[in-house]
């Protein structure tokens, strides 16, 4: 099965997870673009998981991520900051362990309309 583009289940899924705006900071001015971790085709295990695991951030925040460590450092004050938690709470994550971080919670939040297998869950994990 082609991966390069989400299926129709995939894309509700998109959708959905845009329409909560921004991980970082629920920020949901009119743009919030889609953050693929792992990239749009990446598979683990054999397990499709690129369209399932995506984060929604602003365009900024997008940015920042490939900006190394000082993005990452400002994210995850970012972060902080719109989830009220302790400031340098998640300074000891890697960008890899932010991401996942991230996700789960939206995995949470949205735990009513998630659409994959724990299979998929389960590979994203690894």
């Amino acid at each position: 099965m082609n991966q390069s583009q989400p299926n129709e289940q995939q894309r509700i899924w998109r959708e959905r997870v845009r329409s909560e705006g921004s991980i970082i900071d629920y920020n949901t001015t009119p743009v919030v673009e889609i953050h693929h971790p792992a990239g749009r085709t990446a598979k683990q295990d054999g397990v499709h998981i690129g369209h399932w695991y995506i984060l929604p951030l602003v365009p900024g925040q997008h940015k920042m991520i490939d900006e190394g460590a000082s993005g990452l450092t400002r994210l995850k004050t970012m972060y902080e900051q719109g989830h009220m938690l302790e400031e340098d709470s998640l300074s000891h994550l890697t960008l890899h362990e932010f991401e996942l971080h991230a996700f789960e919670l939206l995995v949470t939040r949205l735990r009513a309309y998630v659409p994959f297998d724990p299979e998929v869950m389960n590979a994203i994990r690894v």
